[in-house]
């Protein structure tokens, strides 16, 4: 006895193509969609990682400064502490974002095609 899929596929040679094509297809945009996630990933963390040494760079000039100037001189000294506050408490939002982040499965519908195939 023949199995009914060989059966098929004798009568409908193109079928097991465009199957195989649908599945490509389906493989291709959920490439793109998990390259998308990891791209986009990976400019949070950059943007992390620049706003955090821009806030160290500029806390280190500010800690430089309060030592070198008297603080009699300095108009205003709270200046000091929140030019370097900026960048780093964007860098903690930042990373706050990619930590809680939570993306779905990669190739989840073609695993959910193959099981229902």
């Amino acid at each position: 006895m023949i199995h009914p899929l060989f059966i098929s596929l004798a009568q409908q040679p193109t079928l097991f193509t465009e199957h195989a094509d649908a599945y490509a297809d389906l493989a291709l945009a959920e490439w793109q969609g998990v390259t998308g996630q990891l791209k986009s990933r990976a400019l949070i963390w950059v943007a992390t990682a620049v706003l955090g040494l821009v806030g160290l760079l500029l806390l280190g000039t500010s800690l430089l400064l309060w030592a070198v100037v008297p603080m009699a001189s300095m108009p205003m000294p709270w200046l000091l502490w929140v030019v370097p506050a900026v960048p780093l408490l964007g860098a903690g939002v930042f990373a706050g974002v990619a930590a809680t982040r939570r993306d779905p499965p990669a190739f989840e519908a073609l695993r959910t095609q193959w099981a229902q195939d």
